[in-house]
Order: structure tokens, then sequence, then C-alpha cells
């Protein structure tokens, strides 16, 4: 309860005062709490309100950290995921397909007209467009086909 009293007499702004007016004010609302059955409840709730976020605000967790080390480990350990298998075949039939197709874009029958009425900012969109296209498919390759291109050329 003097918790409580202190923290009335603090919320009350005044400024600094003697000792005794601030021993007197404290006593005053001692008082008040003794005599006033209303706010002596709603001091002991706050009280207790505020022992209880001190206290038990957050509750105990247990730790997870030795269950996702272990799991990390039996990870370790298990054996290699198996890869995916794909030939170089596929990927480079699929590629001349991809390439074919993005050159041939300039031998179109309105390709002609086209260019030359938009001039180069039609031009620039399609170069970039083939480049990107080019490259994301080349390195998808590379990226799939990485233990065997290695192998294959001694780079391990």
């Amino acid at each position: 309860m003097r918790h409580v009293i202190d923290k009335i007499y603090d919320a009350m702004g005044e400024e600094e005062k003697g000792v005794f007016l601030q021993t007197l004010e404290k006593i005053t609302i001692f008082a008040h709490l003794f005599f006033c059955s209303s706010c002596a409840s709603e001091a002991r709730k706050l009280d207790l309100a505020e022992e209880t976020m001190r206290t038990q605000f957050f509750p105990i967790t247990p730790s997870v950290e030795d269950v996702v080390m272990r799991r990390i480990e039996e990870i370790a350990e298990e054996d290699e995921v198996p890869e995916y298998d794909s030939s170089f075949r596929g990927w480079v039939v699929t590629g001349i397909i991809v390439l074919f197709s993005l050159s041939s874009v300039f031998f179109g029958m309105n390709f002609k007209q086209v260019a030359v009425s938009q001039g180069l900012s039609f031009i620039i969109p399609i170069g970039v467009t083939i480049g990107v296209a080019l490259t994301t498919y080349s390195a998808v390759f590379i990226w799939s086909h990485l233990k065997e291109l290695s192998e294959r050329f001694g780079l391990r």
C-alpha cells in the first residue's frame, strides 16, 4: 500500500516541498485510503496489478535451443538429398529452341515496319529481353549441372 501512496503523491506533480509537507500529504492520502473503501480497493487492485506485471507478466517459456540444434545435427548426418537428374541433351535442345525463337523475332512479317516507325525505342527493349532470357537460361543450366561441369572441366 505504501508503494501506491508514493505513486499517487508522485502523480500529483507538485514541485519540491519540504519534508514535513511531503510527509503530511502522504499521511493525508493514507488516511483517505483508510476511510474510503472504494479508493482503498482501487489502490489494492493497482498494487496487485503492478506486482503481477513486475513478476508474472512474461511467462516462463521453454528453451527450444537444444531441440533446434539436435535437429540441425540430425539433418547434417542424413544422407545427401538425391540430385535431380537432367540430361545435357534436353537442356541443349531447349537452349537451341529458345535461342532460335528469340533471334527469329527479327524475321517477323511486321517487324521491319514497327522497327522503322518506333526506332531505337523498340529495338532496345527487344535486345534487353533477349539478353535477360539467355542469361537466365544459361545461369539455371550451369546451376543445375554444376557438379558435372566441375568434374568435366577439372575444377575440383
